[in-house]
C-alpha cells in the first residue's frame, strides 16, 4: 500500500503527460482542420478545371 501511495503522489513525468497530450490535441485538431478544407479545396478546383476544359472543346 506504501508503494502504491507513493507512486500516486509522485509528479515525476507530469509536465511530460500535460505536454503528449496537449500535442496530441493540436495535432488532431489540424488534421482536422485539413480534412475540412481539402475537401473543399479539392472540389472547387476540380470544378474548375472541368469547367475549363468544356469551355475549350
Amino acid at each position: 500500500m506504501r508503494s502504491f501511495r507513493n507512486f500516486w503522489r509522485d509528479e515525476t513525468g507530469a509536465i511530460t503527460v500535460d505536454w503528449v497530450v496537449l500535442t496530441a490535441v493540436v495535432i488532431v485538431m489540424v488534421a482536422g482542420v485539413f480534412v475540412v478544407i481539402q475537401q473543399s479545396v479539392f472540389e472547387d478546383t476540380a470544378g474548375r478545371i472541368g469547367d475549363m476544359i468544356t469551355s475549350f472543346f
